[in-house]
């Protein structure tokens, strides 16, 4: 998976990557790496078309990081 853009867009962070067809991703987001909370679920089930998928954040915190799960078919 290669995330092709990462940027702010207003007040939302936007990320965008190229999807497969028949695949499903969901988007994790945590604002700590150094510690050991879990990930917490941001969206579930993005369903990949062979085209790019966006997702948008618009959850106001000051320092977020962004893992992409991917499931098959």
């Amino acid at each position: 998976l290669e995330v092709l853009d990462a940027i702010f867009q207003g007040d939302s962070f936007r990320l965008r990557f190229q999807s497969v067809l028949g695949r499903f991703y969901d988007v994790l987001g945590k604002t700590d790496l150094a510690g050991s909370g879990t990930w917490q679920v941001l969206a579930v089930g993005l369903h990949g078309r062979g085209e790019m998928l966006e997702f948008l954040d618009g959850t106001p915190v000051s320092c977020r990081f962004f893992r992409v799960a991917v499931r098959g078919k």
